[in-house]
């Protein structure tokens, strides 16, 4: 699909998005269980549900299971639409908790805000 199909799509989604939420009553969700930590949950819960939504206790007392890591890279809008360092830095922590025999039992995940990075991080992990 080419970016202005996808522009096109995208509007479209919005409008009936917002058509919808006009005619009809806006409920929201009340609990949310599927997280195993609350800080999972917590930014959704303060932008979209304005701090309603309860989320079961964590089971552990750890104060949240998401870092912010600082990485020396910028997105690069004009060309690569991506950011290679970040997908460098993923990568390298990817392997560090992947060798550590201790983090090696826990699960990973991985977000990105484009398809274009999650490729480049696929195709990074890879090599």
């Amino acid at each position: 699909m080419n970016e202005n199909n996808y522009f096109n799509l995208e509007l479209n989604y919005f409008r009936y998005l917002n058509l919808a939420m006009v005619h009809n009553k806006c409920r929201n969700l009340l609990w949310h269980y599927r997280s195993k930590h609350e800080s999972l949950i917590t930014f959704s819960n303060h932008e979209y549900y304005d701090n309603s939504l309860l989320p079961f206790p964590s089971p552990d007392n750890r104060t949240s299971k998401v870092t912010f890591v600082k990485v020396d890279g910028y997105y690069d809008r004009a060309k690569s639409r991506c950011n290679p360092a970040e997908a460098k830095a993923v990568i390298e922590e990817v392997e560090r908790r992947l060798s550590a025999p201790k983090l090696s039992k826990f699960s990973i995940g991985i977000v990105t805000f484009s398809i274009v990075q999650q490729h480049l991080i696929d195709d990074l992990g890879a090599l």
